[in-house]
């Protein structure tokens, strides 16, 4: 008789670790991080894709450390976590050298772990303890530190959630694992599953499961914005504001006119017109010759109206557009090819269909050749602050600052973080003579 064995497949654990966690508490840490317990050392700043943000932190060594000294910081976060509750962290580490350290935050969120030159991922979920202490600590314990060490430090991460960012599955050895899912993160590109948090091989649908449990980590690259400063204003204006309101002109309407004074207009003038009667156009003539055809102008003007309404406004010369106006001041502008008008005229006009009674506000008309408003671009990572600021120079004019928006909105400062592709505004109250 012959006797044959059977064979059941095991079934294993496959967990996808998204590798971030939702809410974290930590923000951009190189600008944070840099209080420590060591008497010398020497830090830099490393420019790394796979690290969050961008970039990782690396401290040398510069004299032997005693036992239980390190780094600390609070990495942006300088806020005592609830006592009771779950927390969760996250944080890459290697060092030149082998060292046990203990690592983890100091509200009873320490872990003792063995460093090598190697990343390694450290996780740990702990319930906040109260210590007086708030710090992120990174201490050697049992030896020294020792002269030359290199530390490095890369994506801290803090969140109120009791485990880390993953899902598991079962699946049966040597099966393939199928459809994989394309997670999302603020500020980032999803990169694919590897094998390892850093580094690793990627898989895909057609990766088998090995005779185990295994992790699978989400790589992210961190996105690039755009970000734009717009001085607010048109360098070489062509337009004589000076006129306004005296020299607008209408068709099919009559207006009533009247001069208003704003500091943050050009010249402080604003040009009010109350509309009489439906329909027509109403024009402006502050440059008094025909635009040359075949060139490129740019205008930008600044309206708002007592009842909300759309119009064409424009220069006569192929400049027109249509937009909504408003009771809220606006800024519109328009790049376009001078072509001759149809009447062989060159102001700049405001026309619909006008309501009875409307009442439209105009200043700051400004025309220059040039086919780009005038504004400076560049590239920031995610979450990076914006640094210094460009302070810049108007004649007649005092800068206030950089906002959100080129009338009202937020001031910005040199530690504004860049979440998007955004234009900032130039600010500017002028100064009466």
């Amino acid at each position: 008789m012959t006797l044959y064995a059977l064979w059941q497949l095991n079934s294993y654990t496959v967990t996808f670790d998204a590798n971030y966690l939702p809410g974290n508490l930590y923000t951009n840490p190189t600008p944070a991080l840099g209080v420590n317990a060591m008497s010398s050392y020497t830090r830099a700043v490393i420019q790394d894709e796979e690290a969050s943000y961008g970039e990782y932190l690396q401290y040398t060594v510069n004299e032997n450390g005693r036992s239980g000294t390190g780094f600390f910081s609070r990495f942006g976060y300088n806020v005592a976590l609830e006592v009771g509750q779950k927390y969760t962290y996250t944080v890459e580490v290697k060092c030149s050298s082998e060292h046990n350290i203990l690592i983890g935050h100091e509200q009873g969120g320490t872990k003792k772990v063995y460093i090598t030159n190697e990343w390694q991922k450290i996780s740990h979920t702990f319930t906040a303890t109260s210590t007086g202490y708030t710090a992120f600590v990174f201490y050697v314990t049992g030896e020294s530190w020792n002269i030359g060490d290199v530390f490095s430090i890369r994506s801290p991460q803090l969140a109120k959630i009791a485990s880390i960012n993953a899902t598991s599955v079962q699946k049966t050895y040597n099966s393939t694992l199928g459809t994989l899912s394309t997670p999302t993160r603020e500020g980032y590109t999803f990169d694919g599953w590897y094998t390892a948090p850093s580094g690793g091989t990627k898989i895909s649908s057609s990766t088998t499961v090995p005779a185990g449990d295994v992790t699978y980590y989400a790589h992210w690259k961190i996105n690039n914005y755009m970000v734009t400063f717009d001085k607010n204003y048109l360098e070489n204006n062509l337009w004589n504001n000076s006129s306004l309101p005296n020299g607008m002109g209408y068709e099919y309407v009559t207006i009533s006119q009247e001069k208003l004074y704003d500091d943050n207009a050009i010249g402080g003038i604003v040009g009010k017109a109350t509309i009489q009667g439906t329909g027509g156009g109403i024009w402006h003539y502050g440059y008094g010759n025909s635009l040359t055809n075949g060139k490129t102008y740019t205008w930008s003007v600044y309206m708002k109206v007592k009842y909300n309404q759309s119009s064409n406004i424009g220069h006569e010369q192929g400049g027109q557009k249509r937009v909504n106006l408003t009771t809220e001041w606006q800024r519109f502008t328009y790049t376009f090819v001078a072509s001759p008008s149809w009447k062989g005229g060159y102001a700049f006009m405001f026309g619909t269909e006008w309501i009875d009674g409307q009442e439209l506000y105009v200043h700051s008309i400004e025309l220059v050749e040039s086919n780009s408003l005038n504004v400076t671009s560049s590239q920031k990572k995610y979450s990076s602050t914006l640094g210094t600021l460009e302070t810049p120079v108007r004649s007649g004019y005092t800068f206030l600052g950089w906002y959100t928006s080129p009338i009202g909105g937020t001031q910005i400062t040199n530690y504004t973080t860049v979440t998007n592709n955004i234009t900032y505004y130039a600010h500017w109250k002028y100064n009466s003579p």
